[in-house]
């Protein structure tokens, strides 16, 4: 038998299970993948939020969320590590699909229309996120590497009062 060399080039960026990557890591490529995609789904919202014969608030509020919050949390946990400059370029996304959602002037201040919508602002939905996966991973049994590492270093309890109630309860 012969032997056949594999030779694997190095390249600029990588796709993998919907994460877009670069060879710097900075998630740049996967952010701007977002924006994209979402753009066009805000289209969609945009063509049923119509005043005078659009949908229910309801319906395009289950619209938003299926379309465009779940292309925005996919993954999150992963690019939520990137820099915020990154990643406060998914707000204008959110903004506008909420503002389409529930009829709200452009000119309306943001934080009124989240709370209007009763929808928290991306970063504390990304720590939500990740503080809820880590605490599923901590809760496992049979997770046996995770469990011992978290406990011996601190106390789960201790961890939750400091860092996650200030996000699920902000």
């Amino acid at each position: 038998m012969k032997n056949i060399l594999i030779r694997v080039l190095p390249t600029k960026y990588i796709k993998l299970l919907e994460i877009h990557l670069n060879n710097q890591l900075n998630w740049s490529n996967h952010v701007n993948f977002i924006k994209i995609k979402t753009k066009l789904r805000l289209n969609i919202i945009n063509a049923i939020s119509n005043r005078a014969w659009g949908a229910n608030i309801n319906i395009i509020m289950r619209t938003y969320k299926s379309l465009v919050l779940s292309i925005i949390n996919y993954n999150a946990i992963i690019y939520g590590a990137a820099p915020n400059s990154i990643l406060n370029s998914l707000n204008p996304i959110q903004n506008q699909g909420i503002r389409l959602s529930i009829s709200v002037f452009r000119t309306s201040p943001i934080s009124s229309v989240l709370c209007e919508a009763n929808k928290p602002p991306l970063n504390i939905r990304h720590n939500r996120l990740i503080h809820k996966f880590w605490l599923k991973k901590l809760t496992d049994k049979e997770n046996y590497i995770l469990s011992n590492l978290f406990t011996n270093f601190f106390s789960p309890s201790i961890y939750l009062k400091k860092k996650t109630c200030q996000y699920l309860y902000a």
